[in-house]
């Protein structure tokens, strides 16, 4: 038996246009800048699971966390940021 291949949510698209100096700017995602709207987290949480599944579906995923003590720190933005 093959194992369903998650789908990631699908976003809502909309017809938003602007016109800046004459050029019409198309953005049929910019709803998703409210990350205080519900429909947008519940949409943020779709795709973070879906991740997960997909990520927890990858044979050696666990192989490569021995590295990540090692690595971790190795660029942060406090450390490698605007300024820096």
């Amino acid at each position: 038996m093959s194992e369903r291949v998650p789908t990631p949510p699908v976003a809502r698209v909309d017809d938003v246009v602007e016109t800046h100096w004459g050029v019409e700017v198309k953005d049929p995602y910019r709803y998703l800048e409210n990350d205080a709207d519900p429909e947008v987290l519940a949409w943020f949480r779709g795709q973070a699971a879906y991740a997960e599944r997909v990520l927890a579906a990858l044979p050696d995923r666990r192989a490569g966390h021995g590295n990540l003590p090692a690595n971790r720190g190795a660029f942060s933005p406090t450390r490698h940021g605007p300024g820096r």
